[in-house]
């Protein structure tokens, strides 16, 4: 790593290059998306609103499922790239 990259850069760099494979409804799934890996077991998707990384109201989670567009392809693509770091 050099001197003007920070540790947390390969994940930031990660999180908005999957931001925009979200083509519709882009917020509300990427919130949704924090809110599945970050919450334990839940009843229903409304209950992911609680989540303290899902930002929006609990309607958007509905909206974002049914109207939302995801790449699944690029998703496949850019996982696919992904390497774990390197043990120093």
């Amino acid at each position: 790593m050099s001197m003007n990259t920070t540790p947390l850069e390969p994940l930031t760099s990660f999180r908005q290059q999957m931001y925009q494979l979200f083509t519709r409804r882009r917020d509300a799934l990427f919130d949704l998306t924090d809110a599945l890996l970050t919450t334990g077991a839940v009843l229903s998707p409304a209950h992911l609103s609680l989540a303290a990384s899902f930002q929006r109201s609990w309607g958007s989670i509905y909206d974002a499922l049914v109207d939302g567009k995801i790449d699944g392809q690029a998703v496949e693509t850019l996982l696919a790239k992904q390497t774990p770091p390197e043990d120093t």
